[in-house]
């Protein structure tokens, strides 16, 4: 399985892509998450809990277009599938 990367936006959450590399079907994570948002993640060394929220419209496409600025061939995948590729905004639980 390959490793997701991730962005950081301005108030510290790590942001997922649901790419699945074009293909039309959204990857298992997503759903997985959709059905249970809490989740344990690691980055690193450290492992933490996170809530997991799909962006609505306006934040995706912001964090959408910081991506392609970091990450072009993130914008090929839209050409190769008709479905919107999610976004997904992991924040972490203060404990």
């Amino acid at each position: 399985m390959a490793k997701p990367i991730f962005i950081r936006d301005q108030e510290g959450s790590y942001v997922i892509i649901g790419s699945n590399a074009g293909f039309n079907t959204h990857p298992a994570w997503f759903h997985n998450l959709k059905h249970k948002p809490q989740v344990t993640i690691q980055v690193k060394d450290k492992e933490f809990k996170v809530n997991a929220e799909v962006a609505g419209p306006g934040r995706r496409n912001q964090l959408w277009s910081r991506l392609v600025e970091l990450a072009p061939f993130y914008d090929n995948y839209t050409k190769k599938t008709s479905r919107e590729i999610p976004v997904v905004i992991l924040q972490p639980i203060q404990n």
